[in-house]
């Protein structure tokens, strides 16, 4: 039976289109892993499914293979883990991120 509680979609668990992606650009995890500077095991844990990916991680796998972010991964893996990425204030760093797309600023 699922919690009532749950306040997030869970995680899919399956691997995410942004690492067929990398393999097309005959790119391997570890080396998108220091071109993106985010550590070998979390990228890794990320494109397998096993986490969601920060809204920074994100930015800098769309700058590296010039997809958007709905290309790169699943609708589950898109969910916002923390409130302050939900949030529609000015002081998050979604919403700020959110401001700077529309402005066309490549982050």
């Amino acid at each position: 039976m699922a919690s009532r509680y749950r306040t997030q979609t869970p995680l899919s668990f399956r691997k995410q289109p942004a690492l067929q992606i990398l393999r097309e650009m005959d790119l391997t995890v570890r080396q998108a892993a220091q071109r993106t500077g985010t550590p070998y095991y979390t990228l890794r844990n990320i494109l397998y499914g096993g986490t969601r990916a920060t809204t920074g991680q994100r930015a800098a796998l769309v700058a590296l293979t010039g997809r958007s972010v709905e290309e790169l991964f699943d609708a589950g893996s898109l969910v916002p883990r923390r409130s302050s990425e939900r949030c529609r204030c000015n002081r998050c760093t979604l919403e700020r991120a959110r401001r700077a797309e529309d402005a066309g600023v490549v982050l």
